[in-house]
């Protein structure tokens, strides 16, 4: 990433029409073509391409993974772990459809995703590490639960998150408004 990053702030900063949307990489890609040769700036946009898909493809398998293994955890009862594949693969296309309804809405502004990400990451976070937090202090035997220093750790970024989740969503509910 901060290669990626230095070779975009070194190609096209400060170029006019960078500043928003994708565009960015289009002109990074022109700008490695007319200092080097015309194949490389395709090349540099086949490999942008297929890292993009590669990170997506790896997170929405990977949610969708987890996703699934809890559906069967949280009621083994009626989610049947011999019906897992089908769980994840439900789980994934649901977010492949979610993943077009968005950009259908017209929200393609790479920013503006990154925020909103950051923001659902940070608030999934913080659910999750209020949930460990209460599950290893209320539901674990006393031996094996976590230390003092473990749990300020957790709590730390119980907080963290939260405050960082309620930051940005209001910054932002206060632009829409």
């Amino acid at each position: 990433m901060l290669l990626l990053s230095l070779l975009a702030y070194t190609s096209v900063s400060g170029m006019k029409g960078v500043e928003v949307g994708i565009s960015f990489v289009l002109f990074e890609a022109d700008v490695i073509a007319g200092k080097t040769f015309a194949a490389l700036g395709t090349f540099f946009l086949i490999m942008v391409g297929i890292m993009l898909f590669g990170t997506q493809f790896s997170v929405f398998g990977s949610t969708s993974r987890m996703l699934a293994e809890n559906l069967v955890i949280l009621s083994p009862s009626k989610f049947r772990i011999k019906n897992l594949s089908k769980y994840f693969f439900i789980f994934l296309w649901m977010q492949i459809i979610g993943g077009i309804v968005i950009f259908l809405i017209g929200f393609d502004e790479p920013l503006a995703l990154v925020v909103t990400g950051a923001v659902l990451n940070a608030f999934s976070m913080f659910v999750y590490s209020g949930l460990i937090l209460r599950l290893n202090n209320t539901h674990l035997q006393r031996a094996v639960r976590p230390s003092l220093v473990r749990n300020i750790g957790i709590l730390f970024a119980f907080l963290f998150y939260g405050g960082f989740s309620i930051y940005t969503i209001a910054i932002n509910v206060q632009r829409f408004i």
